[in-house]
């Protein structure tokens, strides 16, 4: 497919979907996973010790994975579609497909690390004396620590939430349709807006996933993690190009 010329939608608009729709952005990005398997499973051991090593020196490396987290994301939504279309993760195609979009992936990087510099700001400014955040070990949390870290959590959360919902669905938005960045977070937090329920739904999923996992030692999360990673590009499918079909009974 040839993503030379660039031709964006200008009536490139999200559809609302149903709330059952999130289990069904996890059981395609699963049908996604098992075409390639094992090369989803060396993708997740790659990420998880890209991320491991990131917190072991946030002021450097921990940047630098969030100014190219738009990009890697977009290029994993890229492979799924090739896996999805073909069966095959065709790595070839990814640096003649992503070199022309990398600065708007880029950006939006950088407006992610911007905004969450600019959170971590308002959070001191507003979560109190980080003396009472200072935890013991052994020792139990006073209620006005949990009371601080309750609302530390809220405003975090407040704060965070536009920015996640913006730039969610930008990279494939940039990768795919050719979005300009402004479009693409204007794009990406309607469609986050209009499917609310269903987003919700999905993090829902995503924790218990987690929280399941913890059964198997968290050995499944290598297959939660790529099945969550597709799981971008099978929602962004959704609501933006072919909508998924009712899962059918077996």
């Amino acid at each position: 497919m040839q993503t030379d010329d660039v031709i964006i939608d200008v009536g490139l608009e999200p559809r609302s979907v149903a709330p059952s729709h999130a289990w069904l952005w996890f059981t395609e990005a699963f049908a996604v996973f098992r075409k390639q398997p094992v090369f989803w499973i060396a993708l997740a051991v790659v990420f998880l010790l890209v991320s491991w090593m990131s917190m072991l020196v946030p002021q450097v490396l921990g940047v630098l994975l969030s100014l190219l987290y738009p990009t890697i994301t977009g290029a994993v939504c890229l492979i799924a579609a090739r896996v999805h279309e073909t069966g095959q993760p065709q790595l070839a195609t990814l640096i003649p497909n992503v070199t022309p979009v990398i600065r708007p992936l880029l950006m939006v990087g950088s407006c992610g690390l911007l905004w969450a510099v600019l959170a971590s700001l308002i959070m001191l400014a507003f979560g109190g004396s980080d003396d009472a955040l200072v935890i013991k070990a052994g020792e139990a949390l006073t209620d006005e620590q949990i009371t601080q870290l309750r609302n530390q959590l809220l405003i975090n959360i407040v704060l965070m939430a536009p920015m996640l919902a913006a730039s969610y669905f930008a990279p494939p938005l940039i990768l795919f349709q050719r979005c300009g960045v402004v479009e693409a977070f204007k794009l990406s937090f309607t469609a986050v807006l209009r499917n609310w329920v269903t987003v919700s739904l999905a993090i829902v999923l995503t924790v218990c996933g987690f929280a399941l996992s913890a059964l198997t030692l968290f050995i499944a999360v290598l297959v939660l993690m790529p099945v969550l990673l597709i799981t971008q590009y099978t929602a962004y499918r959704d609501l933006f190009e072919s909508p998924l079909p009712p899962q059918e009974t077996a």
